[in-house]
């Protein structure tokens, strides 16, 4: 419920100015969510009782039932079934950008970096296609997305860690955005990033786990496709 605010950088190779339609449409969409949210905390509180939002897992399946009567069950599925349909669309339409984005570093197949008249590259979407199927095949849906949320989060505090390691070492790059308030606004993010992930290995070690093994495991695969990159001069 929280995520998707930086996901419009995974798009900046395909977007007019990035540095600044990118800023735009993060804190655009961070402010239309604040705005949904309230929109439907003001009328959960307008249609039903605090003691019954308190004692209710979901509240808003209340207001619904309310204004459906037995229809409800039928209006909540399909309006859960469209976000989770748009979800996944937009899930695949980042996964492909970033193994494309390995391809053409050659930290990837050759092949990955095809991209077709419409802008899509179509081999890094299958390959992410076939990669979501096999994870589908290992294990129950919460504990891939217990798995996701762990690199999700180690993701943010690499990001975060990137932004003062660049501005180190180039410190005369043109950058159309800076960030506001560097260091101190990244450097308590990066800290919440931190505390976290460490609440999150506290409440979930046996996902934690499988989360490093797994990118344990694939070190040895980055470290061959690195040499193969070295050797063939393929960039």
């Amino acid at each position: 419920a929280y995520d998707g605010w930086v996901f419009s950088a995974y798009f900046s190779e395909e977007v007019k100015d990035p540095g600044r339609n990118i800023p735009r449409a993060m804190f655009g969409g961070i402010l239309f969510v604040i705005g949904v949210y309230m929109i439907i905390n003001i009328a959960l509180l307008r249609n039903l009782e605090m003691s019954q939002i308190a004692g209710s897992e979901l509240a808003i399946g209340i207001v619904v039932q309310n204004l459906f009567g037995e229809a409800t069950q039928t209006v909540l599925t399909a309006v859960f079934t469209g976000f989770m349909i748009i979800g996944l669309n937009l899930g695949f339409m980042i996964a492909s950008r970033v193994v494309y984005a390995m391809s053409v570093d050659g930290l990837f197949m050759e092949k990955g970096t095809d991209v077709n008249e419409g802008g899509t590259p179509t081999n890094a979407l299958l390959a992410t296609v076939v990669a979501a199927i096999l994870f589908m095949t290992t294990g129950t849906f919460e504990d891939v997305l217990a798995i996701l949320s762990f690199f999700a989060v180690v993701n943010y505090a690499f990001l975060f860690s990137a932004l003062f390691t660049l501005r180190r070492r180039e410190p005369d790059l043109p950058r159309p955005y800076r960030a506001w308030g560097y260091p101190w606004t990244t450097g308590l993010t990066l800290a919440g990033s931190v505390i976290f992930l460490v609440g999150l290995v506290m409440n979930d070690l046996r996902n934690s786990l499988y989360a490093v093994m797994l990118v344990a495991v694939s070190y040895p695969v980055y470290r061959w496709l690195k040499s193969r990159q070295q050797s063939t001069g393929h960039v």
